[in-house]
Order: structure tokens, then sequence, then C-alpha cells
């Protein structure tokens, strides 16, 4: 059950923190423990099992030629998404991201209005 926090309690202060901070902590973790080969690795693949799927479903006889069409199409639209999005490891990309946002905010109010403000 998720439930929603008093914006006057400082579990919500840290919680809006934490989701502004959230591409940067990602960043850090995926820079410290995840492989660039491995995640490679992976999305090969995942691509090979989606080419193979594509090819499997041409040759079943159960699918009426519609189904297997429609069948086909959605493997075709699968986007495989593989440990994390390549921009967590470009530094240029997560800057322009918070660049909007100003870093010397003194008050807990005026952080919350400029996360408000902040693209989401």
């Amino acid at each position: 059950m998720l439930v929603r926090l008093p914006w006057w309690s400082s579990d919500h202060s840290i919680s809006l923190i934490n989701w502004r901070a959230n591409l940067n902590r990602s960043a850090l973790y995926v820079r410290k423990y995840f492989n660039q080969d491995a995640k490679a690795n992976v999305g090969t693949m995942v691509r090979l099992i989606l080419d193979e799927t594509y090819k499997y479903l041409s040759t079943v006889d159960w699918m009426d030629p519609t189904t297997r069409l429609a069948a086909q199409d959605k493997v075709k639209a699968i986007i495989p998404y593989v440990a994390y999005p390549q921009e967590l490891l470009d530094d240029s990309k997560l800057e322009q991201y918070y660049a909007s946002m100003d870093a010397n905010i003194s008050s807990y109010l005026d952080f919350a209005r400029a996360v408000s403000k902040h693209k989401r």
C-alpha cells in the first residue's frame, strides 16, 4: 500500500531530494557495479532471441496467417532495454539534465519550487 506523506514531514523532504538525485545516484551505481561487456553480451542475446522467435512464428502450423502476422509485428515492436540507459555514463547529458536546477537553494520551500519548475 502506497502512503502519501504530508508535505511538511521530514520524510517527504528526503523523498523529494532523493527523487531529484535519482539520476546521479543511478549513474554512480551503474559505473561501480555494471560491466559494459556484460551489457553488450546480454543485448546481443536478447536480439538473437527476438530474431529466432520471429523466425519460429513463420513455421508454426497452429496459427492462421492473420494471427501469425500480428505475432510477428509484436516481436518486431519489442524494444529491448538491457540493464540501464546509456546516458547514465555520459556526464555531459547528466549535467545538461540538471543544468536548470539551482544548487544554491537554502530553504526547503525554494527547493520544492525549483523541483516543480524543473522539467521531468
